[in-house]
């Protein structure tokens, strides 16, 4: 899975929850090995994206940054971790 189409699956889940996305505010930061999970038992390498949401309720100084998780071998959305977030993600 490259770069692009690891954004274009993330872009999508988002949408889902916060409604319009600007792509260009969802980076890759790439491959996290052993990384942990929901599961407190398990660890997976796990490609790391991040989306940041600025300007929240009109206030410019108030930032939300949400990272969500794929997982490498199977490509699946993993979880998403944001502020009063943290959930796995089923598909």
């Amino acid at each position: 899975m490259n770069e692009q189409d690891i954004i274009k699956k993330v872009k999508k889940h988002l949408e889902k929850r916060l409604n319009s996305i600007d792509e260009s505010r969802i980076s890759y930061s790439g491959i996290r090995q052993n990384a942990p999970t929901t599961n407190p038992n398990e660890s997976k390498d796990l490609h790391l994206t991040h989306y940041s949401l600025e300007n929240i309720e009109g206030n410019p100084y108030t930032t939300n940054i949400y990272t969500v998780a794929i997982d490498v071998k199977t490509e699946n959305l993993e979880y998403i971790l944001g502020q009063n977030i943290m959930e796995k993600i089923e598909e």
